[in-house]
């Protein structure tokens, strides 16, 4: 049991406890660019009179690809070669899909359009720095507003803002320009939770959706 104590100490504070570092703490602000790819796989459900759903079709979205914008803060902490920290962000996207498809056995048809417009980030960060440049896991939560609009059997748009949220995965890169300004390179992959589509058509169907949204971004920043 000493022995596993002294090895879990030596994976979290390797570097600083041996060197006798001090950790520090950075306050930093960043913009962001880049661009997201967005992935959305909607579920019909078709529902005949009584109420009882016939049959659910999982249908594919086209992968649409656009811009991002984002500003965000957040605080790191260097311990040694160790690095850490939290980040919360607002992120603007132009990423806009559609998806059409037909269901002969059921008399379906089905289009919809949406796009990814606004997001809010919190995400944590857990690394190592190599040579001088950080590199980091990072991982939260994502909530997001999109904008749709679906039509069944053509019947009329509705068109209606939905909000989305889902866990976030990535990883990434914090290189020096200065002591005080730096880039981040960072790819972060977000899964949406399902979440259903309003239609003037609910009475046939039921549609949900969810989103695949992954994103490469380019940040410049400067720590406090």
């Amino acid at each position: 049991m000493r022995i596993l104590a002294v090895v879990a100490a030596l994976l979290l504070f390797p570097a600083g406890a041996l060197a006798g570092d001090s950790p520090t703490f950075h306050p930093f602000a960043t913009l962001s660019v880049g661009m997201g790819l967005a992935q959305d796989n909607a579920a019909v459900t078709v529902v005949p009179v009584g109420g009882l759903s016939l049959a659910t079709v999982d249908l594919k979205g086209v992968a649409a690809i656009g811009a991002l914008f984002g500003v965000n803060a957040g605080l790191d902490l260097r311990y040694g070669g160790l690095f850490a920290g939290v980040k919360a962000g607002y992120q603007r996207s132009w990423l806009q899909q559609s998806l059409d498809a037909s269901i002969p056995l059921l008399g379906v048809n089905f289009h919809a359009e949406g796009s990814l417009d606004e997001s809010i980030l919190a995400l944590a960060r857990l690394g190592w720095t190599l040579s001088t440049v950080p590199v980091y896991l990072t991982g939260g939560w994502v909530w997001s507003w999109a904008s749709s609009r679906v039509s069944l059997n053509g019947s009329p748009s509705l068109a209606d803002t939905v909000t989305q949220n889902g866990p976030a995965v990535g990883i990434g890169a914090q290189p020096s320009i200065t002591d005080s300004w730096f880039l981040e390179l960072e790819y972060l992959v977000v899964f949406y939770q399902r979440i259903p589509l309003p239609t003037l058509a609910g009475a046939l169907a039921d549609v949900q959706v969810r989103s695949l949204n992954a994103a490469f971004t380019i940040s410049g920043g400067y720590r406090f």
